[in-house]
């Protein structure tokens, strides 16, 4: 798991213990160098310390390997999760989740597997008959009674046709509601233009 693996390359116990044998081995190897110079020093003993030196310079490279290791263990594994990670591609609130939690999802599934509700801005969509339609266009400032307030919203797209049913035009107007004081599916009426 990340937070065992996270601990694990944190520990420097076993570098800091290497470091301290290296250095040892270093300062003893350094000394036999310079009685070997006035003829105190035997040919095994010296080699004996250079073979102790090399030993422990690599058990301390081993350790420092070793904690790149865990270190990329636990990235791999921050990585895994990351990437099991859902990420809506609007800012929202879940309002119901399709699946049963372990079920997967993906691949060809094509059913949702959540719903998300994006409150800020929100969408009205207005069914207008062409007569009340006067000259709006797409851009354009207009008020809309939103239950006990007025909002002033932006005209988002109007359809270029005309439903033959209904004889109205889709009209969608983009409401900003940074504050939240609106609610998602009320009833809002259009002030005539």
């Amino acid at each position: 798991n990340l937070a065992s693996a996270e601990v694990a390359a944190s520990f420097r116990g076993r570098i800091d213990a290497a470091r301290a044998l290296a250095t040892m081995r270093k300062n003893r190897y350094a000394m036999l160098q310079e009685l070997e110079k006035s003829g105190n020093a035997r040919p095994e003993e010296m080699k004996r310390a250079e073979t102790d030196l090399a030993m422990a310079q690599a058990q301390l490279q081993s350790a420092l390997d070793d904690k790149k290791l865990k270190k990329l263990e636990a990235d791999i594994i921050r990585a895994q999760i990351d990437e099991k990670k859902l990420r809506s591609p609007i800012d929202g609130i879940v309002v119901k989740i399709h699946k049963q939690q372990a079920e997967l999802i993906g691949g060809n599934d094509q059913q949702a597997f959540m719903t998300i509700v994006q409150l800020d801005p929100l969408k009205a969509v207005f069914h207008l008959p062409q007569d009340v339609m006067g000259g709006m266009q797409a851009g354009e400032q207009i008020s809309i009674d939103a239950g006990n307030k007025t909002v002033t919203g932006k005209i988002d797209f109007i359809s270029p046709v005309i439903n033959a049913q209904s004889g109205t035009i889709e009209v969608s107007i983009i409401i900003p509601n940074s504050d939240k004081s609106l609610t998602s599916g009320s009833r809002c009426t259009l002030t005539a233009p």
